[in-house]
């Protein structure tokens, strides 16, 4: 009878953790951002989780990847930037469909100066400083904790207003010229935000699932 009563409660704990898995193991990514009830923003994604994507007002911006899981070239329409990298993955320069490059010279711990314009990222490659505005996170999960290689300064070139909601890590506050102001959230299904409110403007986010 002891036995039966282990074998039970040993069933129940691994059913228990597969429960927490499950739910931790979400997958949910934005599909689509609505900010301040304007037109649409949608995200997609490719096999590997990657951003794929992003479609605003019908113009279409797309991302492709090297080997190594780093973004490669940002494409819209006739324009695109490429980038380059060291073989430790730290950006060296990107340019555009004319040619113009912009170096990117390499500081420490993941500081730049890109043409005298500072851009700092943290080991996550979160965007900590891109020229006048820095960023305050914490632990909890941002809306796009789910999209794996997600490079901040990656996603500010390709949509510049991603830049102030799409991140991996929830963010405390945006400090600028203008000052420091907090983001506010109402909270969502597993762990990520169903919503965002910074100076007056609410993003609203709809998942994959």
């Amino acid at each position: 009878m002891k036995k039966l009563i282990l074998i039970f409660t040993f069933a129940t704990l691994l059913a228990s953790c597969a429960d927490d898995d499950s739910k931790a193991g979400s997958k949910a990514k934005p599909i689509t951002v609505i900010i301040g009830g304007n037109t649409p923003v949608t995200f997609a994604y490719d096999d590997k989780d990657r951003l794929q994507s992003i479609t605003q007002d019908g113009t279409v911006t797309t991302i492709t990847y090297n080997a190594k899981n780093l973004a490669e070239r940002i494409t819209t329409g006739d324009n695109y930037y490429e980038f380059t990298y060291n073989n430790s993955g730290k950006f060296l320069s990107y340019k555009d469909q004319a040619g113009n490059v912009s170096q990117m010279l390499y500081i420490s711990d993941n500081q730049y100066t890109i043409n005298g314009i500072p851009l700092n990222l943290d080991p996550d490659n979160e965007v900590l400083k891109y020229s006048y505005a820095s960023f305050e996170y914490n632990n909890l999960k941002g809306a796009f904790a789910n999209v794996k290689h997600l490079n901040g300064f990656v996603l500010a070139i390709a949509n510049s207003s991603a830049m102030y909601y799409g991140s991996r890590k929830r963010r405390n506050s945006l400090s600028n010229v203008g000052g420091t102001s907090a983001y506010t959230y109402v909270e969502g299904d597993n762990g990520l935000p169903a919503s965002q409110t910074l100076q007056g403007t609410t993003t609203v986010f709809q998942y994959s699932e």
